[in-house]
C-alpha cells in the first residue's frame, strides 16, 4: 500500500495523468500522433497543422527527449517556433479529446 501511494505522488509530480498512466504492460508507449511534413518548415508551421486537426496545448522543443530530460518541451520549450525547423522525429506533446499525445514528425 504504501509503494502504491508513493508512486502515485511520484506520478502527479510528474505531471502524469491518469490516462497516461493506464498501462499493464512491462514497455508502454506513449499515445502518438505521426504527421506527414511534407511543405512544413517550421514547428510554427506544424503546430498550425495540428491545430486544424483539432489539436490543442500544444508544446514543442527544439531537443529530442532523453533519460534525464524525458519532456523537453517543459524544462526548454522552443522559444522562436516560426524559426525552429522541424526534426524528423519527436518534436513535442499536444492534447486531444482529453488525451496528451507525443508529436512525430515523418
Amino acid at each position: 500500500m504504501r509503494f502504491l501511494a508513493s508512486a502515485a505522488f511520484i506520478a502527479a509530480l510528474a505531471g502524469v495523468t491518469p490516462a497516461m498512466a493506464a498501462c499493464n504492460q512491462l514497455v508502454c508507449r506513449a499515445p502518438a500522433v505521426h504527421v506527414n511534413t511534407n511543405g512544413v518548415e517550421s514547428q510554427a508551421q506544424l503546430a498550425n497543422q495540428l491545430r486544424q486537426q483539432g489539436y490543442s496545448e500544444i508544446q514543442m522543443s527544439p531537443y529530442a527527449p532523453t533519460a534525464i530530460n524525458p519532456r523537453p518541451e517543459l524544462m526548454t520549450p522552443t522559444s522562436a517556433p516560426a524559426q525552429t525547423p522541424v526534426h524528423n522525429g519527436w518534436n513535442g506533446t499536444a492534447s486531444k479529446d482529453g488525451s496528451v499525445v507525443d508529436i512525430y514528425a515523418n
